[in-house]
């Protein structure tokens, strides 16, 4: 397990134990009845939403470095004035390669994003289609 979802594990847990404790010592003391609503929907939507969201984080974080590294091999082929379509055709394949690898998302889903960005990257040479 990565050092980011051992922090992300433990931010959770603690999360969780201090909302349920806060919680439930707030029901034992008699909190007044206008809490009551927080009490419960607070600790459960920690409960429920930290992960999803979590998860979305970290495959936008992954999709935005796998966009920067694709951008910089782009304005290298742009500097270097040395592709082809060919060129661009494998550079595509390998991009959409890693960002399906790291994300977890489905190649086909991915390569029309890796296209773009390739465009956008090396903007006088077009896009293999």
């Amino acid at each position: 397990m990565s050092r980011r979802n051992l922090l992300a594990a433990f931010v959770y847990a603690a999360g969780a134990l201090f909302l349920l404790y806060w919680s439930v010592s707030g029901f034992i003391l008699g909190a007044p009845r206008e809490n009551w609503a927080l009490m419960i929907v607070l600790p459960a939507a920690w409960i429920i939403s930290f992960w999803p969201l979590y998860g979305s984080l970290v495959i936008a974080y992954k999709m935005w470095t796998i966009q920067d590294t694709i951008e910089r091999i782009g304005e290298t082929i742009k500097a270097s004035g040395s592709a082809d379509e060919a060129d661009l055709k494998e550079l595509e394949d390998i991009g959409a390669k890693l960002a399906s690898s790291e994300t977890g998302i489905p190649e086909f889903l991915v390569r029309p994003l890796i296209r773009k960005l390739l465009a956008r990257a090396s903007r006088e040479i077009p896009a293999a289609a």
